[in-house]
């Protein structure tokens, strides 16, 4: 059964039980916009592997479609099995292994590096903060231009908030930020940057014990934790479950 078959079993299965596609987005705890696209869009569900994958076997038990019935095959939802290779397949997934492991070997050299890097420069700053203030208790006084209170709060609000996501292993995101529904698939050592103005609603994060999350300088982990649903971010910290988590391992 192909995945287009599959997406109309679904939709068939859904209306005829009278189920909407709100009731559904709530019991999967995901947005009404991604069940949507998991039922019609065919690219979808190729562009946002594992994720769709995941949620798609999701509906098909909440409206009790077995699939594994119905599939033989299983062609969409498992991987080959693999086949008696020849000495030349051997040697090139060798190769293939060797050229994993070198990638790896890189990797994880560059982290450090970058790592050694992050420390060195946080430590010149710091040291070059406390030479500064030094400096300003030998200083004249200097006349500053006092912003009114009003006027700031104004300029703070039309800022921009900037949260970087660091994934340790394959992850999957679905978030609302700032009104609008996005889906992120992350790979292994992936880094985004997510910019917005007001607030993010991370709906659910899959495999979220692989994730580290900096904001305003600290960061949130979330130790043991396959899904987590709902967590909030503003201009104030990370909330889950209404307490601020920010600079916490949750």
């Amino acid at each position: 059964m192909e995945i287009k078959e599959i997406q109309e079993l679904i939709k068939k299965e859904r209306e005829k039980n009278n189920i909407t596609l709100e009731e559904l987005s709530s019991k999967l705890k995901t947005t009404k916009a991604v069940i949507y696209n998991v039922e019609n869009n065919e690219k979808f569900i190729e562009k946002n592997k594992p994720y769709s994958l995941y949620l798609l076997k999701a509906i098909c038990n909440e409206l009790n479609i077995k699939i594994e019935e119905e599939n033989k095959n299983k062609e969409n939802f498992e991987l080959p099995k693999p086949q008696n290779n020849t000495v030349k397949d051997q040697k090139y997934l060798s190769s293939i292994k060797e050229k994993i492991f070198n990638i790896f070997k890189l990797s994880f050299l560059s982290l450090a590096l970058f790592s050694i890097f992050i420390y060195q420069y946080f430590t010149n700053n710091n040291v070059k903060l406390n030479n500064e203030e030094e400096i300003a208790s030998y200083s004249y006084e200097i006349p500053v231009y006092k912003e009114n209170t009003k006027s700031y709060l104004s300029r703070q609000q039309n800022s921009l908030n900037n949260i970087y996501i660091i994934s340790k292993n394959q992850t999957w995101i679905s978030a609302n930020i700032d009104g609008k529904d996005k889906v992120y698939n992350l790979t292994k050592n992936k880094k985004i940057n997510i910019t917005f103005k007001n607030k993010i609603h991370f709906i659910t994060i899959g495999n979220a014990s692989d994730i580290i999350i900096y904001y305003k300088g600290k960061k949130v982990t979330f130790q043991n934790k396959k899904l987590i649903h709902h967590i909030f971010v503003d201009n104030t910290g990370i909330f889950k479950n209404g307490y601020n988590i920010l600079g916490k391992k949750s």
